[in-house]
This record gives structure tokens, C-alpha cells and sequence, in this order.
């Protein structure tokens, strides 16, 4: 069976029950060096967009992602559900400028 991985790190399923940590980790391309490497070889700010997205039921459905262009995943996601839009965003786009700090480094 071939793995599908979703956004939701507790929707991965390889035929087998996957370690969650393990998958989140798989996930966070972000923290891989030879990823961090060509990210900033090719850095543009204008490449990298916040999304919040409505991903759970209430009371806290919303969570925000970040998507860098040419990329079908986020390369990061929040960990935590938020009550409203407004503040997966608020929160999102201090995600997204820490992101770029490093990046632009």
C-alpha cells in the first residue's frame, strides 16, 4: 500500500500505525539541513505565503500554514488550533516573519 500522507500529522498512514512524533518530523521539512541550504541559495520573500485554513471542527477549527512557492505541502504548520481565523492569522504571521529572518540570514 503506498503511503498518503495528509496536512494533518495525525492522518498518516503507511499501512501501518506510524509514530506520530516520527511523522511530524517527516513533515518539517524545514528542519532538514540540505532544505535549509537551498532555501536560502534561492530566497525570495515573495515566494513564501500564510494561510489560515479551517482544519477541525469547533471550538477551535482554525490553524495556519505556510506555503513556499512551487510546493504542494506548507513548510510549516502550527501545532495548535485556534478559536477564530483572526488569530491563526495573527499568530501565522509572526511564524512567517520568524521564518523569513532566518532565512533571509
Amino acid at each position: 500500500m503506498p503511503c498518503v500522507y495528509s496536512l494533518e500529522v495525525e492522518d498518516v498512514h503507511c499501512g501501518h500505525r506510524d509514530n506520530i512524533a516520527a511523522a511530524a518530523i517527516g513533515l518539517a521539512f524545514f528542519h532538514h539541513p540540505a532544505h535549509n541550504a537551498a532555501m536560502r541559495r534561492d530566497f525570495d520573500s515573495d515566494d513564501y505565503a500564510l494561510v489560515a485554513k479551517l482544519r477541525a471542527g469547533p471550538p477551535t477549527p482554525w490553524k495556519w500554514e505556510i506555503y513556499c512557492a512551487g510546493k504542494r505541502l506548507p513548510i510549516e504548520q502550527s501545532t495548535t488550533y485556534f478559536e477564530s481565523r483572526g488569530a491563526a492569522q495573527a499568530a501565522g504571521k509572526k511564524a512567517l516573519t520568524e521564518l523569513l529572518a532566518r532565512l533571509s540570514v
